[in-house]
């Protein structure tokens, strides 16, 4: 894909619902409202946001481990992978990893944001010319029919972030089961967080600047919008 198709409309992928999700989560002990909803485009712009907050050292860090040990990772891909990214973002650590695969066929970073990701592909695409991009909007954690990649042998997953650490037990059990299925026997690249003092959690996900806090509230702001709603926020 150059970046004049990336700026065609991307496939989508059937969403269950952000009422009706709002609704169920609500009337649960403790409630509890899906991540996905978080990034619409301006969650996802205050996501980036807290990325580069001192207080957030995940993306540091992962980007540092990709950083050391891209070539290793790389090396168990192997040659003509598809890379499918779960949750893409800002497609940032992907870059790491694509600037050490041998002769990758292709790329598909899937996000709920739509105009995010139309806008971070785009990007991609100006800066990766000759690689097959994929994206598709919608949420990862249903089951995924992903279209093939001409040429690809085999599927990678990449799921970054520590991502997994939202999911519950049997809930994260799951979301692996599927991707799984729609790796079609591929790998999965996935991160996750260690143990830490609380402190350093609390810091993390309470920044001093209010970002996360913003973060947070924009999706009361989103069903205020989207679903006449009247939190107060």
């Amino acid at each position: 894909m150059d970046a004049r198709r990336a700026l065609a409309p991307l496939p989508q992928l059937e969403d269950d619902g952000f009422a009706q999700c709002l609704l169920e989560g609500l009337a649960k002990t403790p409630k509890e409202i899906p991540c996905k909803y978080f990034y619409d485009a301006e969650g996802s712009r205050l996501f980036d946001a807290i990325c580069e907050l001192p207080e957030y050292y995940q993306t540091r860090t992962e980007m540092g481990l990709l950083a050391a040990h891209g070539e290793e990772i790389a090396a168990l891909i192997g040659p003509d992978a598809g890379i499918v990214e779960f949750g893409a973002g800002a497609l940032k650590k992907v870059r790491l990893l694509l600037d050490v695969l041998e002769a990758p066929r292709g790329y598909t970073p899937i996000d709920i944001s739509g105009d995010y990701l139309l806008d971070v592909v785009r990007t991609l695409a100006a800066d990766y010319p000759n690689l097959a991009l994929r994206p598709l909007v919608g949420d990862f954690t249903t089951a995924l029919t992903i279209p093939p990649l001409p040429g690809a042998r085999r599927r990678a997953g990449f799921f970054p972030g520590s991502t997994i650490g939202n999911f519950t037990p049997g809930a994260a059990l799951g979301l692996l089961t599927r991707m799984r299925l729609a790796l079609q026997g591929g790998g999965l690249l996935i991160g996750v967080d260690l143990v830490k003092d609380p402190s350093r959690l609390h810091a993390a996900y309470n920044d001093s600047a209010g970002i996360t806090a913003a973060f947070n509230k924009n999706l009361l702001v989103r069903a205020n919008r989207e679903l006449g709603a009247d939190f107060d926020l």
